[in-house]
């Protein structure tokens, strides 16, 4: 029996961008309009947003460099999680990589998602620690003192 799917994946348009901004930052990932106009002008058919009929569900980016791709950005909506939502996104954004010449293809996981993406055939390489946190600067200001005409051989 064939499996119908009520899923369907588009091309980002412009009119995307704001629901992608606004679920990717569910992820703490402090996107911007910009961040998004920026990955369409680096691979301009390698962005989707998944629909279920008309309602957005989930976005993913893609970018290829010859024989090396990079899936990023993966999200879906809270609600529409464990529907397939995210096996159908990732499965077209791999075969879009695919249709470019791509044989390897990295991206970032979560530690909670890494059992996600092995169902895909992705194995672990190396771990990456991000950190978070309020930056002091020392106090240098009174360090600091004018240069003068005679300092600029030095300096240069």
């Amino acid at each position: 029996m064939e499996r119908i799917s009520m899923f369907h994946v588009e091309g980002i348009a412009v009119n995307d961008y704001p629901f992608a901004v606004q679920l990717a930052n569910t992820m703490n990932w402090n996107m911007t309009l910009e961040d998004f106009e920026f990955m369409v002008k680096l691979e301009p058919h390698g962005c989707f947003v998944l629909f279920r009929s008309q309602e957005r569900l989930g976005i993913v980016t893609c970018i290829s460099f010859g024989k090396v791709g990079w899936l990023g950005n993966l999200v879906v909506k809270a609600d529409a999680q464990r529907e397939g939502a995210g096996n159908f996104l990732t499965t077209h954004a791999i075969n879009y990589l695919k249709s470019k010449g791509v044989e390897t293809i990295g991206l970032y996981a979560y530690p909670h998602l890494v059992k996600f993406y092995k169902h895909f055939g992705f194995e672990s390489d190396i771990d990456f620690l991000v950190l978070k946190g309020k930056v002091s600067f020392p106090e240098t200001q009174r360090f600091l003192q004018a240069a003068r005409k005679h300092d600029i051989p030095e300096i240069v």
